[in-house]
């Protein structure tokens, strides 16, 4: 229904939340090659590089340490649902959690929503809402296994899309973890396909 994205760049302002509120806010820069690449270059305490990319994640130090970790499924649900084929993505998804024969109708802050992956009620299972009207994501849920086997739900909320000569893409996430806001992103100098 929507134009994807080849490539979105952007500044970040993250601003991490904890029992006290809000915290310092820092700034980095991204890249976005759709579907399934992100770079993310941090300058603090280290300037590090965080590459998300479809074998997993690798973080790159400035003194060429390398670490590998396990794939985004943020990008999979909230951005490459735009740019690829319904049945690969559809694969993809499965293979993090996602029940792709539930679809519910539901709402989501005033709004109606289809929901893929679960039932009303059901915040145990990974799941994708996109608006009804305009089909755009806007929140997914991922569980995961937290320290000593209980479950741990995560929440990316996306937010305040606009419109990049025909292409949609949000400028505010909010992520949670356990029901509790933990990160803020705002987006400017967004550049689509620039």
């Amino acid at each position: 229904r929507h134009r994807a994205p080849k490539t979105v760049t952007f500044t970040q302002r993250a601003v991490p939340y904890d029992k006290d509120g809000p915290q310092p806010a820092q700034t980095m820069n991204e890249w976005l090659r759709i579907p399934g690449w992100l770079r993310i270059d941090l300058t603090d305490p280290e300037p590090t590089s965080v590459v998300f990319h479809p074998q997993g994640r690798t973080m790159i130090t400035a003194s060429g340490r390398r670490e590998g970790d396990t794939g985004s499924t943020v990008m999979l649900l909230m951005l490459d649902v735009f740019a690829q084929d319904p049945g690969t993505w559809l694969a993809q998804a499965e293979a993090v959690g996602l029940d792709g024969a539930v679809v519910s109708g539901q709402e989501w802050d005033g709004d109606e929503a289809w929901v893929l992956g679960a039932k009303p009620g059901q915040a145990d299972r990974t799941q994708l809402w996109l608006d009804a009207a305009s089909l755009l994501p806007r929140r997914y849920l991922e569980v995961q296994s937290g320290q000593g086997g209980q479950t741990v739900v995560l929440e990316g909320r996306a937010s305040q899309y606009r419109d990049f000569d025909g292409v949609p893409f949000h400028t505010y996430f909010e992520f949670f973890q356990g029901g509790e806001l933990r990160l803020v992103e705002v987006y400017e100098d967004v550049v689509i396909d620039g």
